[in-house]
């Protein structure tokens, strides 16, 4: 066999028999190829327990949420058998409150009441129609939102309570007869319960504002026939 044989059969050796080395970086292809393929398997594994926990979390609060304003919307509610059975009818919802309307005593009469969330009162607002053709605000303290500009009614009559007034001469007519004023007192002062108590007249109607803590449906009758009582006072 001459040189040129010699070498041409060692390098059908070499090949026939492969390169260690080059083994060696197969296999470490592989290796890297598999543990890649976990890590992304490990990642995926890992986002959708987030996904699924987000949603389920999102889930949870939707229906706490849902259950809050059922909760609220039937609180609203507390006023509607005693205000059905004064004749007044229920309207469209205010928010999560309920507003109602209807003639009594042949006045127009609108309720409206949202009940108190978290440290928020109660917020109740009764209108009554009456043909007053002048503002007034009375309260414990001096009322805000309205007759702002009206002076103060120097009169200690109104005993516990302030008033501001467009025309005195005609609170003090309004307020001539001392069981009108013990009305008036008995819904605006201290101890008519609890929260705050406002009491607006309007050139076309009266108007009590009440914050309250608690809500007592016999209470907001007795208003209303109160505010029913000083309405005719106030055409009189």
């Amino acid at each position: 066999m001459n040189r040129t044989e010699r070498a041409n059969a060692y390098h059908s050796y070499s090949h026939s028999a492969g390169d260690p080395a080059a083994g060696d970086r197969a296999g470490d292809d592989v290796g890297t190829s598999s543990a890649a393929t976990a890590a992304g398997l490990g990642r995926t594994r890992t986002a959708i327990a987030a996904i699924t926990t987000g949603v389920l979390g999102l889930g949870y609060v939707v229906g706490i949420g849902v259950y809050l304003v059922a909760f609220v919307r039937q609180a609203g509610r507390v006023l509607e058998p005693v205000l059905l059975s004064r004749g007044l009818s229920m309207q469209a919802d205010v928010g999560v409150g309920q507003s109602y309307r209807g003639q009594v005593e042949g006045r127009t009469v609108q309720v409206s009441f949202v009940p108190g969330r978290a440290l928020d009162r109660s917020l109740l607002n009764v209108y009554v129609s009456a043909d007053a053709g002048t503002r007034a605000a009375i309260g414990v303290q001096r009322p805000l939102l309205d007759c702002q500009e009206c002076p103060l009614v120097d009169w200690a009559d109104l005993t516990g309570l302030q008033a501001a007034a467009e025309d005195e001469g005609w609170v003090r007519r309004w307020l001539s007869a001392p069981e009108h004023r013990a009305v008036l007192e008995g819904m605006l002062g201290a101890g008519a319960g609890d929260g705050t108590r406002e009491l607006y007249v309007q050139p076309e109607r009266l108007w009590l504002r009440a914050r309250l803590q608690r809500v007592d449906p016999s209470q907001v009758s007795a208003w209303l026939d109160a505010l029913l009582l000083l309405a005719r006072e106030a055409e009189g």
